[in-house]
């Protein structure tokens, strides 16, 4: 994530007339459509791009983990679909760990929460509860907000007493 928006941060989509845009080189096609449906107000229209595209990285295996990024985004905020979201958020991991495996030492336990918030939405307990603590392993006593819990050492702690609810 980091190296994506370091890279964003320099080279920028430039505005054509007639409201076309010119997307830096390295931008697939998939994530254009994301970027844009992420800014379209709540819709059918944008629920289909997003469920559309979801469809297309499972069927093309996209390597880009920040595609995956902005479907669990996606998915985590619309609270539907736990099922699609948890396979975002593994997609996320494999992807991390194999390319940067840094992100993954800063970032892996607020995934792993994820997943575990997941699991438990869709009734599966004891894969919350492994997941849980592998994020505990990795927390190593820091705090984030991950899309809008603040997930630290207690979070996860009380997440293996009580599984997450929406």
């Amino acid at each position: 994530m980091k190296r994506f928006l370091e890279t964003a941060q320099q080279s920028k989509a430039v505005p054509k007339p007639k409201k076309e845009i010119l997307w830096p080189k390295t931008t697939s096609e998939l994530i254009q459509k994301l970027i844009i449906a992420r800014d379209l107000p709540p819709s059918q229209k944008k629920e289909n791009i997003f469920l559309d595209s979801f469809e297309q990285a499972i069927k093309d295996d996209v390597a880009d983990p920040i595609v995956w990024w902005t479907l669990a985004t996606y998915l985590i905020t619309r609270q539907k679909d736990a099922d699609k979201c948890l396979l975002t958020l593994q997609k996320i991991e494999q992807k991390v760990k194999q390319d940067n495996p840094k992100d993954w030492d800063s970032m892996g336990y607020g995934i792993k929460a994820w997943q575990g918030h997941m699991f438990d939405l869709l009734n599966k307990r004891n894969n919350a509860i492994t997941s849980y603590k592998e994020a505990l392993e990795m927390n190593k006593g820091r705090d984030a907000d991950f899309f809008g819990i603040k997930i630290d050492k207690e979070w996860l702690e009380e997440r293996l007493k009580k599984p997450f609810k929406k």
